[in-house]
């Protein structure tokens, strides 16, 4: 009689403890996903800060090359303008100095140039761990966006449209100095035809 009274409190206890495990192993389960999740919410905040510095970077790189078609804008350039100018007039004192002139300046054009064309948008991509083909891959881009990640993209192509309109800045800059050096070319062409002319007329 005494062992059948004894009985069900230890069922009941052991059903106490099964639900307690059950609610123990969902509890650790929801315990982990909330953990994975933070580790992916941190690992992707990471990868955005690093983007970020990246762009941050390049976009004073390109701030820097601005400065330097300034300064080439209103002191290197117009100077050699005008010494074509100068030979246009018929001055021949700097005939020497003109095409070396262009040419220096047709140097730092390109110096500019590849210095431009090493800020690339893909370096920004790379920074936060994303492939740099993932911009023409629409599939890849969307899985990254779904990841979280689409601002990286937009950093991007903010950077590849700054970085156009510098490109064709000083492809304009260089296009004018072509023009330029084809004058003196020109010019000393023709001047120094008239300078034959004028040996052979006095040879005669």
């Amino acid at each position: 009689m005494q062992a059948s009274l004894q009985r069900p409190p230890l069922r009941i206890g052991w059903t106490a403890v099964a639900a307690a495990l059950g609610i123990a192993i969902v509890a650790g389960a929801s315990v982990a996903v909330a953990t994975r999740c933070l580790r992916s919410s941190h690992n992707r905040t990471l990868r955005l800060r690093e983007a970020k510095k990246r762009y941050r970077q390049l976009v004073s790189e390109l701030s820097e090359c601005k400065g330097i078609l300034n300064f080439m804008d209103t002191e290197t350039i117009p100077q050699a303008q005008r010494l074509v100018c100068d030979l246009q007039a018929g001055d021949l004192t700097q005939v020497e100095a003109i095409p070396r002139q262009l040419m220096l300046v047709g140097e730092r054009l390109l110096q500019l140039m590849e210095r431009i064309d090493g800020v690339a948008p893909a370096l920004v991509l790379d920074a936060a761990q994303v492939e740099p083909w993932a911009e023409q891959e629409e599939k890849l881009k969307a899985k990254y966006e779904k990841e979280g990640m689409g601002a990286v993209f937009e950093l991007a192509g903010d950077l590849r449209a700054i970085r156009k309109g510098m490109t064709r800045k000083v492809e304009r800059r260089a296009q004018a100095m072509d023009k330029l050096m084809n004058s003196v070319k020109r010019l000393l062409t023709e001047a120094a035809a008239v300078a034959a002319e004028s040996s052979q007329g006095h040879r005669a």
